[in-house]
């Protein structure tokens, strides 16, 4: 229900410069080195974010080609985890109609849907953060050491999003 909703209408509107055109310009220049610690932008070692991000799109570009809308789908496609684990979460905390008003209402929210079309490592943080929550909080409730374990690997996807600061504070 969310993805297709996220990802409709991805490559019709050109790339806001220098913001989705430098995260993409990153991911390009990426796939071309192989190195995934080893980004660059226009050649000179580019040391702002971590690589997750550029690394997830350089390989949806070489599966479906470089064009805003692959670059976007990633972003997109971590929206939809996001609202997927909130979903989750509520069905487990609430049953399932608390889950689906849960991922409706972070569906809905007018800054998380344009932050899950735009090419930026936001999504994918909040993807990672919202999925290790989700876990954690389950694993607890349910005395489910694995969840938890699971949980917080999914937090360390956090650290390869955005920033490794943001992912070891919320546990």
């Amino acid at each position: 229900m969310a993805a297709p909703l996220l990802l409709a209408g991805l490559g019709r509107i050109p790339f806001d410069d220098p913001g989705e055109g430098m995260h993409a310009e990153i991911a390009r220049e990426l796939a071309l080195s192989r190195d995934p610690f080893a980004l660059t932008l226009n050649g000179v070692r580019y040391v702002d974010k971590p690589p997750l991000l550029y690394v997830l799109i350089a390989l949806a570009s070489a599966v479906a080609g470089p064009s805003e809308a692959t670059a976007r789908a990633v972003s997109a496609l971590a929206a939809a985890a996001a609202v997927g684990a909130t979903a989750w979460l509520g069905a487990h905390l609430l049953g399932w109609r608390g889950g689906l008003v849960a991922g409706l209402a972070l569906l809905t929210g007018s800054g998380f849907y344009a932050y899950g079309r735009y090419v930026r490592p936001e999504a994918l943080f909040v993807a990672a953060l919202a999925g290790g929550f989700a876990l954690c909080l389950v694993g607890i409730r349910e005395r489910r050491r694995g969840l938890c374990a699971a949980g917080l690997a999914v937090f360390g996807l956090a650290s390869l999003a955005k920033d490794p600061l943001g992912a070891l504070l919320p546990p």
